[in-house]
């Protein structure tokens, strides 16, 4: 079918550069295939290279509104689903524009429609009064003659059936109008929603701003942790380093008190250099450990700021993120409300249709009941002869 041949990777290709043509109507015609027809996910919109800046740059004020508002159209299907480009940050602005100015030219063509939909359904109005001031006096004439009992009953029952016609039709051009006004009283509120939720580039600037302190703030929180914990494996390891020093000075200190056999004839002889040699190992020991032990002070100290950092981080974490998802969650009921809107005018959309229709219907039914009353008109003027 046309969708299959139209995702095709050369088409695809082909169909998205088209898009981006600086001719409004080859663009504009590219974007109304992809918006109407093709309709891609989300992440084919963000995935295919250059066409979210394509839709982008073709909101701009400076284009047709024929290419700003499929282009639009597009880009709020693809975030109410949220998908977000690579630089996170959204053309709400240009894309609010967008779509108001869109929205606005078509309320005004469908007042324009809805009017010269009103005058047509008052000139059949007008038409079944007239019928009906003639079919009086052609009922009337019709009593004194048998003959016309059937193109009378005929003709009856074509201006009944036009009648009704031309009543459902009122019903349906005054529905059209109450759903005109339905959204235009959205279009209104949209706006007016717009203008606090995304109303300048300021809050997109603040929404920016809130997203990188976030990212920082959990950057430094992560570091932080890591850093703990590279602080704790590295006392855990000196502890161990302590203890298995420890454990051979207790060792050596032990040694020295167990001579074996012969030790005992020649303990005179040498009891003054074992002495000597004691005292110097134990003054290394010491020395040692008291390094050891300075090390272990500074790394207690560290780990101390370190924890005592961690909770205003983790609380500093939450707010930023807080902030950013009250930020996000205002841009995304600005989508969601603009959506809304488009919802409500394609039901507009669809009560006029539906008035046009009843409208040929109405039509029908009067060229049927005027060939009834021109057959009842011949037999009159017949009869009268």
């Amino acid at each position: 079918d046309i969708v299959s041949f139209l995702t095709e990777e050369d088409m695809w290709a082909w169909l998205c550069a088209l898009a981006g043509a600086s001719h409004p109507a080859a663009s504009g015609f590219a974007l109304v295939l992809i918006a109407d027809i093709v309709r891609p996910s989300p992440a084919v919109i963000m995935e295919t290279p250059g066409l979210h800046d394509t839709l982008r740059e073709k909101l701009d004020v400076a284009e047709e509104l024929g290419v700003r508002d499929p282009a639009a159209r597009i880009l709020l299907a693809a975030y109410r689903e949220g998908a977000r480009p690579a630089c996170g940050n959204l053309p709400m602005v240009d894309l609010s524009d967008a779509l108001s100015a869109s929205i606005e030219a078509m309320l005004i063509r469908s007042d324009i429609t809805h009017d010269s939909l009103g005058a047509e359904v008052a000139e059949a109005h007008g038409h079944c009064n007239a019928i009906l001031c003639a079919g009086g006096a052609t009922v009337e004439a019709s009593r004194g003659a048998t003959q016309l009992e059937s193109e009378v009953q005929a003709w009856s029952i074509a201006f009944r059936e036009a009648t009704v016609s031309c009543e459902i039709a009122q019903e349906a051009h005054s529905a059209a109008g109450i759903a005109l006004a339905d959204q235009r009283r959205s279009w209104i509120a949209c706006m007016q929603q717009d203008r606090r939720g995304y109303g300048d580039s300021s809050f997109c600037t603040a929404l920016q701003a809130r997203e990188a302190q976030l990212a920082t703030e959990q950057a430094e929180f992560a570091a932080g942790e890591a850093r703990l914990q590279e602080l704790a494996e590295a006392r855990m390891a000196l502890t161990r380093q302590i203890a298995e020093h420890d454990e051979v000075w207790r060792s050596k200190v032990v040694g020295s008190y167990s001579p074996g056999p012969v030790s005992e004839l020649c303990a005179g002889s040498t009891a003054i250099e074992s002495g000597g040699e004691n005292e110097v190992d134990e003054q290394e020991y010491a020395l040692r450990r008291g390094g050891m032990m300075v090390e272990a002070r500074e790394l207690d100290e560290q780990m101390r700021q370190a924890s005592e950092a961690l909770p205003a981080q983790r609380a500093a974490v939450a707010l930023a993120k807080r902030e950013a998802e009250a930020l996000a969650a205002r841009r995304d009921d600005v989508v969601d409300a603009w959506c809304g809107v488009l919802k409500e005018q394609k039901g507009s959309e669809a009560a006029l249709q539906g008035t046009g229709g009843r409208l040929r219907e109405v039509h029908e039914c009067l060229q049927v009941e005027r060939q009834h009353r021109r057959a009842l008109r011949e037999c009159v003027r017949t009869l009268a002869e």
